[in-house]
């Protein structure tokens, strides 16, 4: 019998749930993403993923603020809400209000929980075990989440290469942490999942007062570099 993975109400009238808003695919007005996963083709997708086997309308209605304020936020007034850094690391970086960090970390997590408990093959990477229950407890309750409770760092794709790409990234570069990437083509996010205590670079970024953007001119290979740059240019 199915029931909706939020409330758990059994056999309800599901919603077409994207795993990632539909924001995230059009805001450009290109309407030519494609999504990728491990071992297939780049497919197209105008929309975005869809899933009618996760929340039911009432559960996606209720916590669709927090897809709306991430757009908000990311797309909408992106530009409106940088602050200018006092030197010339605006050439390596770009930084808005600290006060935004917690609405972009639900919105990071409630899409890691959406592709977690989908059985859409291009979110199968995406397996949160109990973080799955851990993250939902959370939103339900709005919690008020510490630096380095699901951190992440933070990158502005300058040059998109129109792919959006959800996948769980190598422990060994993360000093053995969970880390998941979730790459909205304009936005790359890599969130940690995970207990411990931010690893370097990453937990200077962290306890940064503004939420900082590194800055990717080309879709590279060693986001790390780029992590450490903006840490080093802080000192």
């Amino acid at each position: 019998m199915k029931h909706c993975k939020w409330c758990h109400k059994e056999n309800p009238q599901f919603a077409n749930s994207h795993i990632i808003p539909k924001a995230f695919f059009v805001h450009d007005g290109k309407n030519d993403r494609k999504i990728l996963s491990v071992g297939e083709y780049p497919r197209r997708k105008p929309t975005g993923s869809k899933d009618t086997n996760i929340l039911c309308v009432d559960c996606e209605k209720n916590f669709q603020q927090i897809d709306s304020q991430a757009a908000t936020i990311l797309l909408q007034n992106f530009d409106k809400y940088l602050i200018p850094f006092n030197d010339k690391k605006d050439d390596i970086a770009l930084q808005i209000d600290g006060q935004h960090k917690q609405a972009i970390k639900r919105f990071l997590i409630y899409v890691l929980w959406r592709a977690s408990v989908s059985t859409l093959r291009e979110f199968r990477m995406i397996k949160l075990g109990a973080y799955e229950d851990k993250i939902k407890d959370a939103l339900i309750n709005d919690k008020e989440f510490g630096n380095h409770e699901y951190s992440f760092s933070a990158f502005k794709v300058e040059k998109s290469s129109g792919n959006i790409y959800p996948r769980k990234l190598n422990k060994r570069a993360f000093s053995g942490c969970n880390f998941y990437e979730l790459d909205f083509a304009n936005f790359i996010f890599n969130i940690k999942v995970d207990s411990r205590i931010t690893p370097e670079p990453l937990k200077s970024l962290t306890e940064y007062e503004h939420l900082v953007f590194n800055k990717i001119y080309e879709t590279p290979e060693k986001r790390r570099q780029a992590m450490v740059k903006i840490v080093k240019s802080q000192k």
